[in-house]
């Protein structure tokens, strides 16, 4: 009876359904050339990211790859698009369909005067105005990012 009336409480929240659409905005291509080398460069290292079991994971050069590649020369090798798809799936998964100011690809990086909350890898992003944040926050949105630069450093 109890178990009853919780399931039947959970049940009148009116909670919506995750929309499987929300995702087709992050384009793949932009997440390859502008978001995706950021992550890369502050995110893969082996303590961090670059490991299994983590939740955001990331396959990077001389970090995590796909299959172990134990051997330093192949650990060496550029990225294979596989690894890059996943990077990219990676990164969507922890997207959780929010908008990108609530987003916590972007809030775990930032100070906490900033909005951020706790990241054990500490604070990345300057706060709100860095324009690793802004190109993030736009691939987000699913605006269109600037892939003339390979990241968007400070």
């Amino acid at each position: 009876m109890v178990v009853a009336s919780l399931l039947a409480a959970c049940a009148d929240r009116g909670l919506a359904a995750p929309d499987p659409g929300a995702l087709a905005a992050l384009d793949e291509t932009a997440f390859a050339c502008a978001v995706e080398p950021i992550f890369l460069r502050e995110c893969s290292y082996l303590g961090c990211h670059g490991r299994d079991g983590m939740p955001f994971r990331l396959y990077g050069v001389g970090a995590l790859r796909v299959g172990g590649r134990g051997d330093s020369a192949s650990r060496a090798a550029p990225l294979t698009t596989a690894e890059h798809h996943a990077n990219l799936l990676s990164a969507q998964g922890q997207s959780f369909h929010t908008p990108p100011e609530k987003n916590q690809l972007v809030l775990k990086g930032l100070p906490a005067n900033a909005g951020g909350y706790g990241h054990l890898g500490g604070t990345i992003w300057s706060g709100l105005d860095d324009p690793r944040v802004a190109t993030i926050r736009q691939w987000l949105a699913g605006q269109p990012v600037d892939c003339s630069t390979p990241d968007a450093s400070p």
